[in-house]
């Protein structure tokens, strides 16, 4: 990856799986395509760089976590940064309640990018992350529900965590207490905000790499994902009465 692709003032790194067949989106966000097998994705300027500790092998339990894994290591994180998924952007305009979700076309998905990203410069020193309410009571209860074959696993990393991060306080008491999630592993954030996650989610990640179940379906091979959206909202929790945390709504595309 070029680092003259790279805005350093904003960029939002925007996550693809497959090859396109519609118009990438214009700058800041940075379109990018996970690699697999080490394979360079037909139509992308920009894409997974593999020799990065070979990320297209966890691009099975990263999914999108691998882009923003990739620019961090790289030294790519620019001075206000932000990673999405081609299917999902922030509505940045003050129009919509920001617990909502807004459906929309495909077809108007490069319309509604430009427009939302004229935004963004007033929430400039903000962290800008999604809301979504979990049903059926708390993240601890809503994971051992939706993933019953890695709740021991995200057991195990809770305690891990805790121990990893002492001074962030307890996330189990956290999760059992919670039901919400900062979802979709979707932010904007000043760079500051953006390397101190990546450094805590990416070291305690590789640090229970070796503890995670065998014979995992595709599905929950995606655990790293799983996991690291309700890490994120416990670290969210963390920083945000020294912070300004601002929810916006997420623009869905079909």
């Amino acid at each position: 990856m070029l680092e003259s692709e790279i805005n350093s003032q904003f960029s939002i790194a925007v996550s693809y799986h497959d090859e396109i067949n519609y118009p990438l989106l214009p700058s800041p966000y940075i379109d990018i395509c996970n690699v697999k097998n080490g394979k360079k994705p037909a139509g992308f300027k920009l894409y997974d760089i593999d020799f990065v500790d070979n990320i297209s092998i966890k691009n099975k339990t990263y999914c999108e976590l691998s882009v923003l894994y990739s620019l961090w290591k790289q030294q790519l994180i620019s001075n206000t940064f932000g990673t999405s998924h081609y299917r999902r952007l922030f509505c940045l305009d003050d129009t919509h309640n920001p617990f909502d979700v807004i459906v929309k076309n495909f077809s108007e998905r490069q319309t509604f990018a430009v427009e939302q990203v004229k935004h963004l410069r007033k929430y400039i020193s903000s962290v800008i992350v999604g809301y979504t309410g979990l049903a059926g009571g708390s993240i601890w209860n809503q994971l051992k529900i939706a993933h019953p074959e890695l709740f021991p696993f995200f057991s195990y990393a809770a305690k891990e965590f805790a121990l990893m991060y002492p001074e962030m306080g307890d996330p189990i008491g956290f999760f059992q207490n919670n039901s919400h999630l900062n979802h979709c592993n979707m932010f904007i954030a000043p760079r500051e905000i953006v390397n101190n996650w990546c450094s805590i989610i990416f070291n305690f990640l590789e640090s229970i790499e070796s503890k995670a179940p065998q014979n995992l379906d595709s599905y929950n091979m995606r655990w790293a994902g799983f996991f690291s959206e309700r890490f994120f909202t416990y670290y969210i929790s963390s920083i945000q009465d020294k912070t300004n945390v601002v929810i916006k709504p997420i623009i869905l595309f079909h």
